[in-house]
C-alpha cells in the first residue's frame, strides 16, 4: 500500500495525463491512502480505499511504513523540519489529511513518524468526529474552486461534501453519483428544507445552511460561496435528491 507524500496529488483517468482535467479525476491528499494494483512508466495505477480508480505519478507516493493515527482537523496547517514556527514550512497539509504521530512534543508541536513536525493544536485522533458537519463544511467559504479539488487550495462541490462527512465519521464517496446512490437517507423533493440537507442535481450537489440558503462550491463563482437555493435551482432543472443525514 502506498500513501501520498505531497500536499496533494492527482489521480489521473489515463497515463497520458493533458491539461485537461478528465471526468474521473481527482486530488489525492497528504497521507491518503492507495492501493496499487500496475506500473506504467512513470505512473501506477491503483485505487483509493474507497474504490477511486486511476493513476498517480510514482514521485507522488510511497510505501506506507506506519499507521495513521491522527487527521489535520483545521482548513490548513503546514509541516516543519523543526519545532520551530520560525523556520521554513516544508509543505502545506489541509483538513483530512493523515499523519502518524510519535509522542515527541516540543514547542507546542508533535513530530510525526517520518521525523516532520504540526503544530499539536492542528490535529486530532482519527476516530475523534466534529458532528457538526455543516460548520466544518463552512470552513471552506472563500476556498477557491477547482474541478477535481480536494484541499483548502481548491475544491469542487463533492470534494467539500465529502471532507466535511468524514470529518463527522460519516462515509461518503468521492463523486456526486456515488454519493448520491451511497448516501441512503432520501426525502421526497417538495420537502422544507433545513440545515444539512443535501441537494443533488446533474452533476452538482449544494449543502443548505438553513431552509433557503446553501454553501455551494461552484464553477460559475471559481469559489465556495452562499446562495439562495432559487439562484441554484434557475441553473437546473431537476432535483435529483435530497438527503437528510441530520
Amino acid at each position: 500500500m502506498y500513501c501520498c507524500n505531497q500536499s496533494t496529488s492527482w489521480i489521473f483517468e489515463k497515463s497520458d495525463a493533458v491539461m485537461a482535467i478528465g471526468k474521473k479525476e481527482s486530488q489525492l491528499i497528504y497521507g491518503e491512502c492507495f492501493l496499487p494494483q500496475k506500473n506504467e512508466g512513470q505512473f501506477v495505477f491503483g485505487h483509493t480505499e474507497d474504490g477511486y480508480h486511476g493513476y498517480v505519478r510514482h514521485s507522488d507516493v510511497s510505501e506506507k511504513k506506519s499507521k495513521p493515527t491522527h487527521k489535520v482537523s483545521v482548513l490548513q496547517s503546514h509541516l516543519y523540519e523543526d519545532a520551530d514556527f520560525k523556520t521554513r514550512p516544508l509543505m502545506p497539509v489541509s483538513m483530512l489529511s493523515s499523519l502518524s504521530l510519535t509522542n515527541v512534543r516540543k514547542n507546542g508541536f508533535i513530530r510525526t513518524e517520518e521525523g516532520v513536525w504540526i503544530f499539536e493544536k492542528h490535529v486530532s485522533p482519527l476516530d475523534r468526529y466534529d458532528q457538526d458537519f455543516v460548520s466544518t463544511a463552512k470552513k471552506f467559504l472563500g476556498v477557491p474552486y477547482l474541478y477535481g479539488g480536494m484541499s483548502a487550495a481548491g475544491i469542487d462541490c463533492s470534494g467539500l461534501i465529502r471532507i466535511s462527512l468524514k470529518m463527522a465519521g460519516i462515509d461518503c464517496p468521492r463523486d456526486c453519483d456515488q454519493q448520491e446512490m451511497a448516501l441512503q437517507k432520501d426525502i421526497p423533493h417538495n420537502s422544507s428544507l433545513r440545515k444539512g440537507d443535501l441537494i443533488y442535481l446533474s452533476g452538482h450537489v449544494v449543502m443548505m445552511l438553513d431552509e433557503n440558503y446553501c454553501l455551494n462550491a461552484t464553477a460559475r463563482h471559481m469559489s465556495t460561496v452562499i446562495e439562495h437555493i432559487d439562484d441554484i435551482l434557475n441553473f437546473y432543472t431537476e432535483i435529483k435528491a435530497i438527503k437528510r443525514l441530520i
